[in-house]
């Protein structure tokens, strides 16, 4: 018996496996139910697939990339981007791996290299002064391709199961920019840290409500977050 998912959820239930002998026939019936949970998360910078986050390094001058995987133990060397550009890697094609990925703010451009497909991409989603921030943000096993404008407080994203563009505002000037899947759903949930009153502003993607944290104070702590 074969247990083969179509995507990349969690699944949980019980199957029973029932086996019979009449007359010299075998016969085997194999019932069961359950349910699929929100897809795996992937690790921001595991790039060779093994669950494991790889340690890199991305030169700006050169537009390499060294990478040290965790599973063959290999050095790599990739030359994608060039100076100025922003790293935002992320599995933007839902194969389990890191891809290496660029945002170039001149030209508000995104380009990817698809690990899966060995293919490379590139989108144009942005304005001048936007901030790249790329989280699973529609739960599909993806890195979606948003930005945050300062300006207006504004997150632009675009979700990559349904292709469309959806709009937030959440945050204010002076914010700290945090993407992490705080309810344990499967997607990002967009949040922001302000450093005077070491405020926490979470917008849970699940439930739909807004919750506040006091963690941290002063311009000098540093909040620690993983982005999905």
């Amino acid at each position: 018996m074969t247990f083969a998912p179509t995507s990349s959820k969690s699944y949980i239930g019980s199957v029973t496996v029932n086996a019979n002998q009449t007359s010299g026939t075998y016969t085997i019936a194999a019932v069961g139910s359950g349910t699929s949970g929100p897809p795996l998360s992937h690790l921001h910078s595991d790039f060779d697939g093994d669950g494991k986050s790889d340690i890199a390094v991305f030169r700006p001058s050169t537009g390499q990339w060294f990478i040290k995987n965790s599973g063959s133990q290999t050095d790599l060397v990739f030359t994608w981007g060039g100076f100025g550009d922003i790293p935002v890697p992320g599995d933007y094609d839902g194969d389990g791996k890191s891809d290496i990925a660029v945002f170039r703010p001149s030209t508000t451009q995104w380009f990817i290299k698809n690990s899966g497909s060995q293919t490379d991409l590139v989108y144009a989603w942005g304005g001048f002064g936007d901030i790249p921030v790329p989280g699973d943000y529609d739960g599909d096993g993806r890195s979606d391709i948003a930005v945050y404008r300062r300006s207006t407080g504004q997150w632009f994203i675009v979700n990559s199961g349904s292709q469309t563009g959806v709009v937030f505002t959440w945050g204010g000037p002076g914010d700290i920019l945090l993407t992490g899947d705080y309810d344990g759903d499967g997607k990002s949930d967009i949040a922001v840290f302000r450093p005077p009153a070491g405020l926490w502003f979470i917008n849970n993607s699940g439930s739909q409500t807004s919750v506040v944290y006091t963690w941290g104070g002063g311009f000098a702590d540093i909040p620690v977050f993983k982005r999905p």
